[in-house]
């Protein structure tokens, strides 16, 4: 079987199944990598309720954990499930106090690196409310696979790149020649 999008980690070591893309779990080595070179210690991550991203989550963790080059310095401190709503709803001031609540009570006492783990509507939404509450200096917020193709049409892309100001995002490409 080929998969042209399937990320889920458990697949890996089944026999006949190929992907087009690879499984997230391969960001662990890159999220402990980069931490372990400006020396962070701690990360919190934020997740949507689907099982791709906190199975996806989960694996990271354990793997960080794992690692041997990692020496125990980097650790994930908590993975924080979120309810994302649809892209209405993502819209309404529920969500965004729901938003507000967990960067102050959940994240902001546990670390200063932030790892999200949803999909492009969320993260956007996520950047905007840690940049009204003065949470992007000196924090660092990490996504997966966030390219600017994801954006809408023109003419919404700066309002939607600078609710993006501050987060960096990890892409696995396939190299071409």
């Amino acid at each position: 079987m080929i998969s042209w999008d399937c990320t889920q980690p458990d697949l890996s070591n089944k026999p006949n199944f190929l992907r087009t893309v690879s499984d997230y779990d391969k960001f662990s080595s890159v999220i402990s990598a980069f931490m372990n070179h400006y020396n962070l210690t701690k990360i919190v991550m934020v997740c949507s309720v689907e099982t791709i991203w906190i199975t996806t989550c989960e694996s990271i963790k354990s793997r960080i954990a794992a690692d041997t080059n990692n020496s125990g310095n980097v650790r994930v401190t908590e993975i924080i499930p979120l309810l994302i709503p649809d892209e209405k709803t993502l819209l309404t001031m529920d969500f965004a106090s729901q938003m507000q609540h967990v960067l102050t009570e959940k994240v902001k006492p546990k670390a200063r690196v932030v790892f999200l783990a949803c999909y492009i509507g969320a993260i956007k939404k996520i950047m905007e409310n840690a940049k009204l509450m003065n949470m992007l200096d000196g924090y660092l917020y990490f996504g997966m696979e966030v390219t600017t193709s994801m954006l809408s049409d023109d003419t919404e892309k700066v309002s939607e790149l600078s609710a993006l100001q501050g987060l960096i995002s990890f892409n696995f490409g396939i190299a071409s020649t």
